[in-house]
C-alpha cells in the first residue's frame, strides 16, 4: 500500500516519464525504475532466495506493525538486512 501511494503522489519514474497511475506494467531487466530520483535495483537470481515458512499462529504476515503484534520480522534477526519481503499463501494442506 505504500507503493501505491508513492506512485499517485508521483514519486516513481518508468524510463524517465513520472508514473502517477496505478497499473503500470514493466519489465524489471530493461526499463529504469526511480523512487525518488534513485534507481530501484532488482536483484539478479543468483542473489535472490525464496524461504518457505509455517509461522506461528500468533504472528501476523508483515514485517512491521503500529499494533505491536508478533511478526514475521521478529523471526528473523536480520529480515531488514536480507530484504525479507513477505507473501502471503493460504493452503487448504492438512
Amino acid at each position: 500500500r505504500e507503493a501505491e501511494a508513492m506512485i499517485l503522489d508521483g514519486r516513481v519514474s518508468v524510463n524517465g516519464y513520472t508514473v502517477t497511475e496505478l497499473g503500470r506494467k514493466v519489465r524489471a531487466f530493461d526499463d529504469v525504475v526511480k523512487l525518488d530520483g534513485r534507481r530501484v535495483r532488482v536483484p539478479p537470481a543468483e542473489e535472490t532466495f525464496w524461504l518457505a515458512l509455517h509461522k506461528p499462529k500468533d504472528c501476523i504476515t508483515a514485517m512491521k506493525d503500529d499494533k505491536q503484534r508478533r511478526t514475521v520480522a521478529d523471526l528473523f534477526p536480520k529480515a531488514s538486512e536480507l530484504q525479507l519481503l513477505p507473501v502471503v499463501s493460504r493452503s487448504s494442506l492438512p
